[in-house]
């Protein structure tokens, strides 16, 4: 008899100890509906970590895949161990990055930069929209949108420089050598396309940024005030740009050689 308990007690720490994520087949499509070919799905997975006093989240390293002519890509099955419930719950697929080239645009189902006060995000109007019952994710054309355009060449600079080059990132993603080069390539072409279209265009002081909605009143009163301090010393695209970003993608360029 108490082998047998031992043995049941073995087998339910194993279960609460095991995250399987069943393989899973995506698609990307534009604000009409067409698929979009080529883009870029980074992904890796999230867990719950729960404290006494404060609860957190633990992470366990994906990989990236591409669309296909019919906008579809597919998220092969994970099978994961990390401490039994209830120190650890199970682990959910998230998107780090989805870059769609085609539309100059990306989103995270992240949220902000993993904070916690920051909820991961299913949809952002104009911006893109995830559903994950039809799995179906909907990225809009940022080329009329300098604001949104400019948050793309931001976020695909930080998930290179911090996800794929960092030497901690919080989520590791399996990517060759060439694929982290044909990203700084990607991040270098959509700064001299966004420079040639909005250089000589003026800024725009009431243009949001991703995930403002969800920070607190005062957070958005002072990001909105710096924003208008910066636009009078800076009214341009073109020297504001230059400025945050000529010598980082120079930098990133230099690593692209020694990688």
């Amino acid at each position: 008899m108490r082998s047998v308990l031992l043995s049941l007690l073995v087998i339910l720490l194993a279960i609460v100890s095991i995250s399987i994520n069943p393989s899973t087949t995506w698609q990307l499509v534009d604000p009409q509906r067409h698929p979009v070919e080529g883009a870029y799905i980074a992904y890796h997975y999230i867990g719950d970590t729960f404290k006494i006093i404060e609860s957190g989240s633990y992470f366990r390293s994906g990989s990236v895949v591409r669309t296909d002519s019919t906008g579809k890509f597919y998220i092969p099955w994970a099978f994961h161990l990390h401490l039994p419930f209830p120190f650890q719950g199970n682990l959910s697929t998230y998107f780090g990055l989805v870059y769609a080239p085609p539309l100059h645009n990306t989103f995270s189902s992240l949220g902000g930069a993993y904070e916690e006060n920051v909820p991961r995000m299913a949809a952002v109007p104009g911006y893109f929209e995830m559903n994950r019952e039809t799995r179906i994710v909907k990225l809009f054309d940022m080329r009329e949108n300098p604001s949104g355009w400019a948050q793309t060449i931001e976020s695909l600079y930080h998930f290179i420089r911090f996800d794929l080059l960092g030497k901690k990132p919080l989520a590791e993603y399996r990517a060759s050598t060439a694929l982290k080069r044909e990203f700084i390539q990607h991040v270098r072409r959509e700064y001299d396309l966004f420079m040639v279209r909005y250089s000589n265009v003026n800024r725009d002081a009431s243009a949001s940024h991703l995930g403002l909605q969800y920070e607190r009143e005062a957070v958005r009163f002072r990001w909105f005030g710096r924003q208008k301090d910066q636009i009078i010393q800076e009214a341009l695209w073109g020297p504001f740009m230059e400025r945050i970003w000529e010598k980082s993608l120079f930098e990133l360029e230099e690593i692209a050689k020694r990688l």
